[in-house]
């Protein structure tokens, strides 16, 4: 999973897990910044043969 941080107008990353964890643990990102990741879901259309992959962000943003 690749994570991106947006923090006071810039994006930052891509990061993975372990790395964001590391990053607000030193205080370099907070759980009060908003961060997304790329996310694919697959879609079969009853009229097409072959399945669709979509790419999807996901944002979420923890309440401090």
């Amino acid at each position: 999973m690749q994570i991106y941080v947006r923090k006071d107008g810039q994006q930052y990353g891509p990061y993975n897990l372990g790395q964001l964890k590391n990053y607000v643990k030193h205080g370099n990102f907070s759980t009060a910044d908003l961060a997304c990741y790329l996310s694919l879901i697959h879609i079969s259309e009853p009229t097409r043969r072959t399945p669709i992959s979509y790419a999807v962000f996901c944002l979420k943003k923890r309440r401090s």
